[in-house]
């Protein structure tokens, strides 16, 4: 049994269109996993420069540099907190 050629060209636009849809959406996913990591990244970085900082500025003279203990405190319950939290959603989600 043969297609009529207008219902032929009409089924074989809906599949151009539905893949044309995939590839977009690939796309903005790929973006958005890219933008994700670099945002991870970037973090990562600033929050160890702040690390290292405190870490050298205690070791250095811990009287002069009243700022990084406070700083050092504010970054590990900062990573304890999201853990914590972190392991939290993990058990409520499954």
């Amino acid at each position: 049994m043969e297609l009529a050629p207008e219902r032929e060209a009409r089924l074989r636009r809906e599949e151009e269109d539905a893949a044309h849809d995939r590839a977009r959406k690939k796309a903005g996913e790929d973006h958005e996993r890219r933008k994700d990591f670099l945002l991870f990244v970037y973090s990562l970085a600033v929050v160890a420069v702040a690390t290292l900082s405190s870490v050298v500025a205690l070791f250095r003279s811990p009287t002069s540099s009243p700022w990084a203990a406070p700083l050092l405190t504010l970054i590990v319950g900062g990573l304890l907190g999201y853990q914590t939290g972190k392991s939290q959603a993990t058990k409520g989600a499954t």
